[in-house]
């Protein structure tokens, strides 16, 4: 599953999730079209939760912004994760895109967002559904 994530302060509307598109430091570490890796300061401040390793992909698969996606369900089961001080009482809206391979099985994929103090948000993706298209979750 291809992931590119934001969280959106209501109030302020400015996105609190840093590096949510993979740009800032991928080529830097990967100079092929997709790695595996495991040094997390190529998807800082993101850091591997559930795994000791990672892949980031520049193709063959189109991104939804920029050049870098993240793969969510390479060769091993793993997670992404992100700390983001908030404020008791306000309101926020995440949002994150999803995509995947639409040639490998299973078709739907799931996953769960997490916050302190918030049940877990599950959510579905289909690729038949989708046929290959970003969409927002």
């Amino acid at each position: 599953m291809l992931f590119n994530a934001a969280l959106f302060a209501i109030a302020v509307s400015a996105n609190l999730l840093k590096n949510g598109d993979f740009e800032d430091h991928s080529a830097q570490y990967c100079k092929e079209s997709w790695c595996i890796l495991t040094d997390e300061k190529a998807i800082a401040p993101w850091k591997v939760c559930h795994g000791t390793q990672f892949e980031v992909d520049h193709s063959p698969w189109p991104n939804q912004s920029g050049q870098w996606s993240m793969d969510l369900s390479a060769n091993t089961p793993y997670g992404i994760e992100q700390e983001v001080h908030l404020v008791p009482g306000e309101k926020y809206v995440l949002s994150f895109y999803l995509n995947a391979n639409y040639l490998c099985d299973p078709k739907e994929k799931t996953g769960y967002v997490s916050a302190t103090g918030v049940a877990p948000l599950n959510f579905k993706y289909n690729h038949d559904t989708a046929k290959g298209a970003w969409t927002e979750i």
